[in-house]
């Protein structure tokens, strides 16, 4: 009987040993990077896609329309924070 604890328990911490080290580094959060460590990246020392500053300017009507859309919703969003101070004031 001790030799099927101890087949067993084997049998388990290899199961366990096999599925930790399955992962390989850089499976946790933070870790790997995409194979990329902090200071590189996919355009480091020039190689990768170069980056065309003429789209910039495409970039303007975004802007133009984020701003509209924040100038535009300023006065929904006052009255949601009105109505939410409103009930924790009634809350408490």
């Amino acid at each position: 009987m001790k030799k099927v604890y101890v087949v067993l328990a084997a049998v388990i911490f290899g199961a366990l040993a096999v599925t930790a080290f399955a992962f390989g580094p850089g499976s946790g959060p933070m870790m790997g990077k995409g194979g990329y460590s902090a200071e590189m990246g996919p355009g480091f020392m020039g190689h990768g896609p170069k980056l065309d500053l003429s789209s910039w300017t495409t970039l303007l009507p975004m802007k133009q329309l984020r701003e509209k859309y924040r100038t535009d919703t300023q006065a929904l969003r006052d009255a949601m924070i009105q109505k939410q101070a409103e009930l924790e004031n009634s809350v408490y």
